[in-house]
């Protein structure tokens, strides 16, 4: 007689990524640390605490900013990425 299994495990279709924290990973270990520090010195100029809402809001602000210069756009979508990494992180 066949064993029948019990409760088999369907195979997972996929992974979930994070795309946020994929687009940083593409960034070189010289590219990340320079982008946390431009992170930690927007924090700290605009506002009080490092606190995400603000860190959200400024990463909105500038993938709304855009630009006409690729270059500046992908720094910006970076730099974005970055910001709302971090606020993940400090909401633990």
């Amino acid at each position: 007689m066949p064993s029948a299994r019990k409760n088999p495990r369907p195979e997972p279709l996929g992974r979930v990524i994070d795309f946020d924290e994929g687009v940083v990973q593409t960034c070189g270990p010289g590219e990340r640390a320079e982008l946390e520090a431009e992170v930690a010195m927007l924090a700290g100029a605009f506002t009080h605490a490092a606190d995400p809402a603000a860190l959200r809001r400024m990463a909105r602000a500038l993938i709304r900013a855009g630009g006409e210069d690729r270059a500046q756009r992908l720094h910006a979508r970076r730099l974005a990425a970055m910001m709302r990494v971090k606020a993940r992180a400090a909401e633990g």
